[in-house]
């Protein structure tokens, strides 16, 4: 976990870590196998924000800038759309081929990365297998409505990454105990 402080540039330094550890997990052959994961799970990195339009306009989109303005990743792009980002994994490409071999079209995105954008709620994280987690601002996470304290939060997400993850997290001031 990478824990940045205002100011702490974390617009720069949160996406190339992101890209780097998105080209270490692509360059694991099968990146669902190294992580104990059904090998046709999608992996997921989620940018949570206060709301998700806050987490798309900012740390998600520098995401999504530093990957699509890579040399590195210009084959593996799959899709990209106003609210996502889909990268293939190296054995993407067997699955196409196995596909095809067996006269199977289909229109589905068979990408195993995505990026999405989050709003910070409990059940934002719920369900896909996670490798990777950013927070825009989780000091300003508050208790009201579905948005609980910061520590429910950070436990509900902590759970649903998967092994060797990154966790960035943006925060103005660092908060112990009760929130």
């Amino acid at each position: 976990m990478a824990v940045v402080g205002r100011r702490g540039s974390k617009g720069y330094i949160g996406p190339l870590a992101g890209a780097y550890i998105l080209w270490r997990y692509i360059n694991r052959g099968n990146p669902q196998s190294s992580t104990e994961v059904d090998r046709d799970k999608r992996l997921s990195a989620l940018v949570f924000g206060g709301k998700k339009d806050q987490a798309k306009a900012n740390q998600w989109r520098d995401i999504v800038n530093i990957i699509l303005g890579s040399r590195c990743f210009s084959k593996l792009i799959s899709t990209s759309l106003s609210e996502s980002l889909t990268v293939w994994a190296r054995s993407d490409r067997l699955v196409e081929s196995f596909l095809d071999e067996r006269g199977i079209r289909t229109d589905m995105d068979i990408a195993t990365f995505e990026i999405l954008p989050k709003e910070s709620t409990l059940m934002a994280g719920r369900g896909p297998a996670t490798f990777m987690q950013f927070y825009d601002e989780m000091a300003h996470v508050v208790n009201t409505g579905a948005i609980e304290k910061r520590a429910k939060l950070y436990e509900a997400r902590l759970r649903h990454l998967t092994s060797s993850a990154l966790m960035l997290s943006s925060t103005s001031r660092l908060h112990h105990g009760r929130s």
